[in-house]
């Protein structure tokens, strides 16, 4: 038989919250700590190129390390980060290789607890690279790359479009990495670090160390020698939380600070003659006033000193930038630029700082006076969003790149007048000067990522995470995968989420059993033949509350999927599914929101949609450039693109239409009756009351019946897809299956057992261990078990839709997978002769894909026809697997789509082709 082709189609993840946790390579490239992996972002392509796993704890800083000293060819980058494990690793980042674009090349341990940051130096002469490390054992490390090493050139790397490289380069690999210093610190512990060698001496190099007493110190290190203490800034009031030197054309060292004070403090290091001679200058023209009289008033201050065997250097403050109204967390100067001449290059006075009041800003020095002014600021007027971590400039000074407290990406680029920029840069300047406009950049949850249904139709992944977000994830016409929707944004971590199929919308574009919830009910039009009824997206959802919260997708959310899908939007009223809510709102200090109606919203809906108009994102009109953050009065609006995240964040929540209350403790899972007519939930328990299973009743919203069968928390529940049985799953290593009684019409819960539309059929003592997920095959005749036993297994359900169901004595089969099972499920399809295909997702982030074959009624037998290779699989465990087939693609074979969600909080898309 054939062996599936399985591709990633898409990766999303959020980043860490955590200082240097972003940072925007030579090569283009962003790279951002995610979890425990580190993910590579093309900026251009807004898509994640790929995952590098390795760490064991969570990464904290990544570092793109210069090309030139490590003998890299240009198709080639070297990055390093650091974790919570205490190591530093170091990785080689070749996207033209086949079958393995990145290798971990060395692993460098030293530390006892996580590291903090990064900075990297070439050696003097060109004879290697220094690569310092600062963690929160007081301790901060200092790592050379010896000359031996580093002239290695790039052997053991492919040259372009060659075979899979056989190792790193010489200067990457373990042996070539040496402790060169350990500087001790005691209880000052160091959060960030810069290198920089001075100006007149480039053999001396200077070491800046920020720490949590508000010092900035200046270490000095001789050639070929180590680093001591030169002397100590004063000045800042909290922490120290990031450093950045600059070399100016003038000879002038300067420093860059960013403190939790809330400024910025700018330092320069010059030589003492110099200095002096500008004293000299100062007295001649002390009567003008201004900077000659500030300079006036502090030529007697003692200095800072750095001296080498040949000349004296100053550190004294050049500059205090107050402007920030919070924590400033991060600092960076403008990238070296090209200048006239043969190879010559020029350092541009500019500043960037991110801070926690939500915006970033850039400074530069008044030509006339001399005095540092905040020139532009870009930011997020919202009021859901904390602030940002790291900023970064892009290799060539065209764009700004941050990453906030709710782990998404904040790009913007500032437009070239010669060539004109597409929609997605938003087309044209500002007036004057053509100001920095918001790019799209790619999210994703930054909590693990819990659960994870696809919608009805199979148009849109739904996922709901720890980090009290539910995100929906869909395809444009164009290919490109994005988040478009944020529908609920919660007060509680998530548990677990259910697509409610609507048979009232009917349609030819769905998958009647895509989702894990239970099925879909019929698509939107296909683009040919008459208009068809828009179908209802409708989910449920349950959390550390006690409720069940239902949600009913808005009018915005039609037009914007309409949108992506290529179509025009239907017109106001056209369907009874459009003529509810544009729109919700979520009030301050609430965990309901509130349903906004096109009346309610005339103005501001009109004025949002319009501010969008000069993104590319929705209707051409008045410019709002800044982006639709700064709209007059931001509201809910469909947009034609990808969302921007402060869109995503205001903009798109859907209304809550139910509240189900009846469980006494958090909610665990929730499945929906791929009928229709019913949704079971479960939540937590230490008894067999609490662990009962509800049942609600969808047509009245009240609660059905109660079934008892378990005496701890029920991990999952699945109903079959012809909507027969129902089995959950529980902590207690038991499996209950029950089946509907098609007569009974329900009652409520806790009724007469007569009335009970379900029955229990059986209880199986199914592992040994505790039983984290099971699945329905499509035709309704197996059903998939998977433990923590390391074991997925098969049991086999007779009985015909006439007749009662026979619970299963024995599994049919069980197949050991290598590691605890967290997450199993079938494929919708059951190709003649093919069998089935069953997808496992394990605790340490692996992904198997099982082909169950054998005779009706016979022995099952099972073979693994594909396991994702270590850089497609997750860095944690794999919590939820949904499939559905993939209307979009062509060609021969069944084309299907697999999606996982992890406690990595990634999200990814497969396309598998069987």
């Amino acid at each position: 038989m054939a062996i599936p082709d399985v591709r990633l189609a898409h990766l999303g993840a959020g980043c860490n919250r955590v200082v240097n946790a972003l940072d925007w390579g030579a090569a283009g490239l962003l790279a951002y700590a995610a979890h425990n992996a580190v993910m590579i972002y093309d900026p251009e392509e807004a898509r994640v190129m790929g995952a590098l796993l390795g760490h064991t704890d969570r990464v904290a800083c990544v570092h793109w390390l210069p090309a030139a000293p490590l003998g890299l060819p240009p198709s080639t980058a070297a990055l390093a980060s650091g974790g919570g494990d205490g190591t530093v690793r170091l990785w080689l980042w070749s996207p033209a290789t086949p079958g393995q674009p990145w290798h971990l090349c060395a692993t460098l341990q030293g530390h006892t607890t996580p590291v903090t940051s990064l900075a990297s130096l070439p050696a003097p002469g060109g004879s290697g690279l220094l690569l310092v490390s600062t963690a929160g054992d007081g301790d901060v490390l200092v790592w050379g790359c010896g000359a031996e090493a580093g002239g290695g050139g790039v052997s053991g790397v492919s040259g372009e479009g060659g075979e899979a490289h056989a190792g790193p380069p010489a200067a990457l690999r373990q042996e070539a990495w040496r402790l060169r210093q350990r500087v001790p610190l005691g209880h000052v512990l160091q959060d960030c670090a810069a290198l920089a060698p001075l100006p007149a001496d480039p053999s001396w190099l200077l070491l800046a160390l920020g720490g949590v007493d508000g010092g900035v110190r200046l270490y000095l290190a001789p050639p070929g020698g180590d680093f001591a203490l030169a002397c100590c800034l004063a000045g800042h009031q909290d922490w120290v939380k990031s450093l950045a030197w600059a070399q100016l054309d003038d000879g002038k060292l300067l420093l860059a600070s960013a403190s939790q004070d809330r400024n910025v403090r700018v330092w320069a290091v010059q030589q003492q003659q110099q200095q002096q001679q500008g004293e000299e200058a100062v007295d001649g023209a002390a009567a003008a006033g201004g900077a000659a009289g500030a300079a006036l008033l502090t030529r007697y201050a003692p200095k800072p000193l750095l001296c080498t065997d040949r000349r004296k250097y100053s550190a004294t403050l050049e500059a205090l930038l107050i402007g920030h109204e919070d924590w400033v967390h991060s600092v960076a100067w403008h990238p070296v630029q090209p200048a006239p001449g043969a190879g010559s290059t020029t350092q541009p006075p500019c500043l960037l700082s991110a801070s926690m009041d939500r915006t970033m800003m850039v400074w530069r020095p008044d030509v006339a006076t001399g005095l540092w002014m905040s020139e532009e600021s870009v930011g997020d007027a919202g009021s859901n969003h904390l602030g940002y971590y790291s900023c970064c400039w892009a290799p060539d000074g065209s764009g700004i790149a941050a990453h906030g407290f709710t782990g998404a990406l904040h790009i913007w680029r500032r437009p070239r007048s010669s060539v004109g920029s597409d929609a997605t840069h938003g087309g044209g300047g500002s007036a004057g000067h053509g100001g920095w406009l918001p790019a799209h950049a790619l999210g994703g949850h930054y909590g693990s990522v819990v659960d994870a249904c696809w919608a009805a139709d199979g148009a849109c992944l739904l996922t709901v995470s720890e980090d009290q977000t539910a995100r929906m994830t869909t395809r444009l016409a164009g290919g490109h995968w994005c988040e478009i929707a944020r529908p609920q944004v919660h007060g509680h971590d998530f548990s677990s989420v259910a697509t409610l199929p609507c048979p009232a919308a009917s349609g030819s574009g769905g998958d009647a059993h895509s989702s894990g919830g239970g099925g879909g009910n019929g698509g939107a039009a296909n683009g040919s033949g008459g208009p068809a009824a828009a179908p209802r997206y409708v989910y449920a959802s349950g959390s550390e509350e006690k409720v069940v919260r239902v949600f009913e997708a808005p009018r915005a959310f039609h037009d914007t999927l309409a949108l992506a899908r290529g179509r025009a939007p239907a017109g106001g009223g056209a369907t009874a599914t459009r003529s509810g809510a544009l729109g919700a709102a979520l009030p301050a200090l609430g965990l309901s929101n509130k349903a906004v109606y096109e009346e309610d919203a005339s103005g501001s809906a009109e004025a949002a949609c319009l501010g969008m108009g000069a993104l590319g994102l929705g209707p051409t009109g008045p410019d709002f450039p800044q982006g639709p953050d700064l709209a007059p009065h931001s509201a809910p609006s469909a947009v034609s693109g990808p969302p921007l995240e402060e869109h995503l964040a205001q903009n798109t929540l859907w209304p809550e239409v139910h509240k189900l209350y009846g469980h006494g403790n958090e909610l665990y899972c929730l499945d929906a009756d791929p009928r229709g007519s019913f949704l079971a939930s479960a939540c937590r328990a230490q008894s067999a009351d609490a662990a009962a299973i509800w049942l609600w009743d969808t047509s009245k919203w009240v609660g059905a019946a109660q079934l008892h069968a378990h005496t701890l928390t029920v991990t999952q529940l699945a109903f079959s897809p012809d909507g027969r049985f129902l089995a959950s799953a529980s902590r207690d290593r038991t499996v209950a299956i029950f089946q509907r009684r098609e007569g009974a019409a329900g009652g409520d819960a806790g009724g007469d057992d007569a009335a009970q539309p379900f029955s229990l059929v059986g209880r199986i003592k199914a592992h040994a261990r505790i039983v984290w997920g099971l699945h329905w095959s499509p035709d309704s005749s197996l059903l998939a078990t998977a433990s923590r036993d390391g074991k997925v297994k098969v049991w086999r359900v007779a009985g015909s839709a006439a007749e009662d169901a026979a619970p299963p004595s024995a599994a049919a089969l069980a197949v050991a997978c290598g590691d605890s099972v967290r997450s199993v499920q079938f494929a919708p399809c059951c190709q003649p002769g093919a069998g089935y295909h069953l997808a496992a997702g394990l605790e340490g982030g692996g992904l198997q894909l099982l082909r169950l074959t054998g005779s009706a009624g016979g022995q099952l037998a099972a073979e693994r026809v594909w396991e994702a290779p270590p850089y497609e699989q997750h860095a944690a465990a794999v919590r939820r697997l949904c499939w559905r087939r993939d209307e979009g693609s062509s060609g021969g074979g069944e084309r299907l789509q697999l999606a996982s969600c992890s406690e990595d909080h990634s999200i990814r898309i497969f396309s598998v082709c069987l």
